[in-house]
C-alpha cells in the first residue's frame, strides 16, 4: 500500500462528508511511478470531488533536447516546447473521472523537483500531495536521492507516495500516431506499409527522413517540414516529394492521415527519437537495417540505438 502521513485532518474529513473538494497536488513526469500516482488520483476522484494541479518540474534545456527544438536566446523555454510538454502530460492524465477542475502546471527551472513541489503546495494551499516513488535502496538511493522522501520531510501537508507496483499495467495501449523513419532504401521503404497496418481509422502516420546538417549547423538545428507546408531547402523539397510518393493509396480510404517530416540531424537515431517526442507518436516503426546512401540514414546500428534509447515502443521490421 502507498504510504501517507498519519492524517489529513479536517480537510479530509470534510471531503469525505461531501462538504468540500479536496485540493490535490500531483507530481507528474514521464516515469512509471508517476503513472501509478495518476491512477491513485483517479481513484480519489471516484470517491469525491478533487481539484487537481498536475505539476511538472523540468529543466528547459533538457526539454528542448527531448523535442529537438533549438534553444531561444529570448526565453528559457520556447512556446513550441511548452505546447509539446502540455500535450504529452495531459495525455498521461487521460480522462479524469469525477468532478473538480484539473490543470497542468509547468515549472521550468534549476531548483530541485522536491523544493518546487513543496513551494507550489504552499502557494496552491493543497490538502494532499500525491507523488510516485522509485523505491530506490542502497547505493542507488544514495546516488540519486529520493524526491518523494524529501517531499515527505519538507511538505506542510500530508503526502501520498505511490510505487509503480501499486497499479496494474495490464491494459491495452491505444495506437493513434506512428512514426515511420526511412532512409529511402528498398529495405527502409518496406517498413512503411507495416506502419500503416497498425494504425486504426482516424490515426496518423508520420513519414520521416533525416538529412545531414549543412556544414557548421548546430546540433539542435532540426527543421521539419509541416504537411504540404513551405520547405527550407531544395533538397528537403525533393525528399518530401519522394516521401509523399510512398503513401499507400488505400491510406486515405481507411481514414489514415499522413504527414511528411524532413529533418536535419547529426545523429540519425537522436533525430528519430526527438521527432517521436515532438510529434507525440505512440510507436516508432522502422526497418532493422538500411542501405548506405548520401544521407547515411538508418545505417548499421541505428535501429538498435533507437531501440535502446526510445521511451516509446519500437516496432522493428526485418527485411524479407
Amino acid at each position: 500500500m502507498p504510504g501517507a502521513r498519519p492524517a489529513l485532518g479536517v480537510p479530509l474529513a470534510a471531503w469525505a462528508r461531501g462538504e468540500r473538494s479536496l485540493r490535490v497536488l500531483l507530481g507528474l513526469d514521464f516515469s512509471p511511478p508517476s503513472n501509478a500516482a495518476v491512477a491513485w488520483v483517479r481513484k480519489l476522484r471516484t470517491l469525491g470531488s478533487c481539484e487537481v494541479v498536475a505539476a511538472h518540474h523540468y529543466w528547459g534545456a533538457d526539454a528542448h533536447v527531448r523535442y529537438g527544438v533549438p534553444l531561444s536566446p529570448e526565453s528559457e523555454v520556447t512556446p513550441e516546447v511548452e505546447e509539446a510538454l502540455r500535450r504529452d502530460l495531459t495525455a498521461r492524465l487521460g480522462d479524469m473521472p469525477g468532478t473538480g477542475a484539473v490543470w497542468v502546471h509547468l515549472d521550468p527551472g534549476l531548483s530541485r523537483p522536491a523544493e518546487s513541489l513543496v513551494a507550489l503546495a504552499r502557494k496552491e494551499e493543497a490538502d494532499l500531495i500525491v507523488v510516485g516513488t522509485h523505491q530506490r535502496t542502497g547505493a542507488s538511493k544514495w546516488w540519486y536521492g529520493s524526491v518523494s522522501q524529501r517531499i515527505v520531510h519538507d511538505a506542510p501537508v500530508s503526502v501520498l507516495c505511490v510505487p509503480a507496483s501499486a497499479v496494474s499495467t495490464l491494459t491495452i495501449p491505444e495506437v493513434r500516431r506512428v512514426l515511420a523513419p526511412t532512409d529511402l532504401s528498398e529495405v527502409g521503404i518496406s517498413a512503411i506499409r507495416h506502419a500503416y497496418s497498425i494504425v486504426p481509422a482516424g490515426g496518423a502516420v508520420y513519414l520521416l527522413h533525416v538529412l545531414e546538417p549543412a556544414g557548421g549547423a548546430p546540433p539542435l538545428s532540426a527543421q521539419y517540414l509541416p504537411p504540404q507546408g513551405p520547405v527550407h531547402t531544395p533538397e528537403q523539397e525533393r525528399v518530401a516529394e519522394v516521401l509523399r510518393g510512398l503513401i499507400p493509396p488505400e491510406a486515405a480510404v481507411r481514414g489514415i492521415t499522413t504527414r511528411v517530416e524532413v529533418v536535419h540531424g547529426r545523429k540519425v537515431s537522436e533525430a528519430i527519437h526527438q521527432a517521436a517526442e515532438r510529434l507525440g507518436c505512440d510507436v516508432i516503426c522502422l526497418a532493422t537495417h538500411g542501405r548506405s546512401g548520401l544521407t547515411k540514414a538508418l545505417l548499421g546500428s541505428v535501429a538498435q540505438e533507437v531501440l535502446q534509447a526510445s521511451p516509446r515502443p519500437v516496432f522493428l521490421v526485418r527485411p524479407q
